[in-house]
């Protein structure tokens, strides 16, 4: 995980790079358990809370792996 925060690059193959706030935080597709839409924003659920982003889930959509999210 702490690879993948130093090389953003990278990042998009396993993890979702959101701006929550104004903090950037990297997901990893295993730790994320659902996606939620919120009007203009959208709600990531992990084990270890939620973050909400200030995207909607039709702009987070192609960013997600089609073999683990619908």
């Amino acid at each position: 995980l702490d690879a993948l925060r130093r090389d953003a690059s990278a990042a998009h193959m396993f993890a979702l790079t959101v701006k929550v706030g104004s903090e950037t935080r990297v997901v990893p597709f295993e730790e994320i358990q659902c996606i939620l839409a919120r009007g203009r924003k959208t709600a990531i659920v992990t084990m270890s809370g939620e973050h909400e982003v200030n995207r909607p889930l039709k702009e987070l959509e192609p960013l997600l792996p089609s073999e683990r999210f619908m």
